[in-house]
This record gives structure tokens, C-alpha cells and sequence, in this order.
């Protein structure tokens, strides 16, 4: 019996694999067709290539980080606020300093400025990796909104 499933999914993988191969001349074809049709083709395969990047990007931190090595959500969490760290020190600091912490709930970022007063935020993630970089990013604007909110033009800070 179990020899017999094999071969099915052998036959199975020999078809899917026949009718990928006859979707890609197919699609070489249509490329490779005179006039507009060919460029209109040529257009829309591009098009999906440059998603399909777009897309690889999001999904490559998932599979190397969350799925294929089983991470946990505390080392997500550090990867999450490392990730933010990097991103900090493209930060103009102006003598304020930062500190970022991950935490079993998710990350914190505080923003020290000269004078000692803290501005604290953070956030949880998702788990999906599209937001939580997009969260990232974010939060190092927030950052940078803080300091240009709290500093006035001629350097010195603004006392509440």
C-alpha cells in the first residue's frame, strides 16, 4: 500500500511539475510575441517579478526567523528590537541618548533627553513581519518627531 502512494505522488509531482513547465513557454511565448501583445506580456511579468520580490522580503524574515528555526517570541522580540536599534542610528541625537528593551509583551524604546526627562513608547508585535518592521520603522520616526518637538530651532529645549 505504501508503495503504491508513492508512486501516486510520484505521478503527481511529474504532472504539477509538466504543467509548470508548460505555464512558463507559455508565458516565454506570449513575451516573445511581435506587437503590443508581446510588450503587454513583457509588462505583466515584470510587474509580478518586482512583487514577488517585494513580497520575498517580507516573508524571508518569517521563514529564516520565526517558522524554520522555531523562534520564540522573546527572540523575536530581541530580533524585533535589535532591528530598531540599527535603525536609531540613522537618528540625528543631538546630546539626547535612547534605550531599547525587549520585553516578553514586546518592545520599549525610551528617548533620554539632555535634561533627564524620559519619552517612552513601545509596542507589541503582531508576529506578522510586514507590520512589526513596519513598526520599527515607525517608532524611529516617533523618535526623531520627539526630539524635533522638544527642540526648538536655535538648540535650546522647550521646558513644560
Amino acid at each position: 500500500m505504501e508503495l503504491m502512494i508513492k508512486s501516486l505522488t510520484k505521478l503527481r509531482e511529474e504532472e504539477t511539475k509538466k504543467k509548470k513547465l508548460a505555464e512558463e513557454l507559455e508565458k516565454l511565448e506570449a513575451i516573445g510575441a511581435p506587437g503590443k501583445r508581446g510588450v503587454r506580456e513583457a509588462k505583466k511579468f515584470y510587474q509580478e517579478q518586482e512583487e514577488k520580490g517585494k513580497e520575498k522580503e517580507a516573508d524571508e524574515l518569517t521563514q529564516l526567523h520565526w517558522e524554520r528555526e522555531k523562534r520564540t517570541i522573546v527572540t523575536y522580540n530581541h530580533l524585533l528590537a535589535k532591528l530598531l536599534l540599527k535603525r536609531l542610528l540613522t537618528v540625528d541625537w543631538r546630546n539626547w541618548s535612547y534605550k531599547v528593551s525587549p520585553t516578553t509583551i514586546g518592545v520599549v524604546m525610551e528617548v533620554i533627553s539632555p535634561t533627564g526627562r524620559i519619552f517612552r513608547a513601545g509596542f507589541k508585535p503582531t508576529g506578522i513581519p510586514k507590520y512589526d518592521l513596519n513598526a520599527v520603522d515607525t517608532y524611529a520616526i516617533r523618535a526623531e518627531n520627539t526630539i524635533d518637538r522638544a527642540t526648538m530651532a536655535d538648540g535650546a529645549i522647550i521646558k513644560p
